[in-house]
């Protein structure tokens, strides 16, 4: 009786996500996205073992919600931490995993949370069983992006693996990117325009203008940062001549900016116009500093051991390996 009974919720699952993905293809093809929005986000939840699971409708919500420009009702799930996928028909199609976070990643950077982006196009490109595909291209591009924005580098993902694939089969079909973490590590603002310049077609057809923009402006703050590092005190004079800004006035509102959002510790004194730094007051030795690390690393190894699996399901699926033969690892 119990085999029967999840049998059935198991039918059950398959229907209404297949009728989901109908639905949304015909909200396509009418232009109509967001009367797809409160039906898809109801089926989640009847579809789903627990808040945490990942279904194929989510794949759905999200693309409706960026072709409508109404974000909320996917964020209300892309805030949720993931760990558990639905394994509709014994299994789960690795393109609905990966399109989930790609359009959870677009959806984070529009709201410039890039830490969030930041996370979300690194898991896509944790998947490597997967031939190469234009979402892992289109992926990796974006992460360049984020990861800029984010950390003021391109940060290396963990598994030697991974960064394997990625020199062999993703790195080839992303030139202007490659030579603009160049440009941005050597640090000038003139070369990462001009580049703009060169390839503004490229960057405009990928739709990552907008962020290319916003990392050659956030290098201003990554140089500021570097002086809080180098001096005790500054003039807000020097500041501006060491960063290349306009003038005084300029590098006053940066910098205030930048205190505001706790991206530098400081303090200007306005009567000589003079900027005092400051270490980090956040000493990270609290008990609840800890737990959250903890519970963090939790999520993390949690999330890892699903990407294995999926990994592993991808490698021995037969589809998958078919493919790989027809293919040769070509574009997907």
């Amino acid at each position: 009786m119990i085999v029967m009974k999840i049998r059935l919720n198991k039918h059950r699952i398959i229907v209404i996500a297949s009728l989901c993905h109908s639905l949304t293809e015909y909200l396509m093809e009418i232009d109509q996205p967001l009367k797809g929005l409160e039906p898809l986000s109801r089926s989640i939840q009847k579809v789903q073992q627990s808040p945490t699971q990942l279904t194929s409708i989510h794949t759905d919500l999200c693309k409706l919600a960026l072709i409508g420009k109404c974000l909320k009702p996917a964020l209300t799930f892309l805030d949720i931490d993931i760990t558990d996928i639905s394994r509709e028909n014994d299994c789960y199609d690795v393109k609905y995993f990966l399109s989930y976070y790609y359009y959870g990643g677009i959806i984070y950077s529009i709201i410039q949370n890039y830490e969030r982006a930041f996370l979300f196009f690194q898991t896509v490109l944790s998947v490597t069983g997967a031939a190469i595909s234009q979402i892992s291209i289109e992926a990796y591009k974006k992460y360049i992006l984020v990861s800029l924005l984010q950390n003021g580098r391109v940060i290396p993902l963990m598994a030697k693996q991974v960064n394997n694939y990625l020199n062999r089969s993703v790195k080839p079909f992303c030139g202007p990117y490659n030579m603009l973490i160049t440009e941005y590590t050597n640090g000038s603002i003139e070369s990462l325009n001009d580049l703009l310049d060169t390839y503004r077609k490229d960057f405009q057809d990928d739709q990552n203008i907008g962020l290319v923009k916003q990392v050659i402006s956030s290098l201003v703050k990554v140089k500021m940062q570097k002086l809080t590092k180098t001096f005790m005190t500054l003039s807000l004079k020097d500041m501006a001549q060491r960063v290349h800004l306009p003038n005084v006035e300029e590098a006053e509102k940066k910098i205030l900016h930048m205190i505001e959002n706790g991206e530098i510790f400081a303090q200007i004194n306005q009567k000589d116009g003079m900027v005092e730094f400051h270490d980090n007051p956040e000493k990270y030795d609290s008990l609840q500093m800890y737990k959250m690390i903890e519970e963090q690393i939790n999520k993390c190894m949690c999330l890892n051991e699903k990407l294995k699996t999926l990994d592993q399901d991808i490698a021995i699926n037969p589809k998958y390996i078919q493919k790989m033969r027809n293919n040769d690892g070509d574009l997907v």
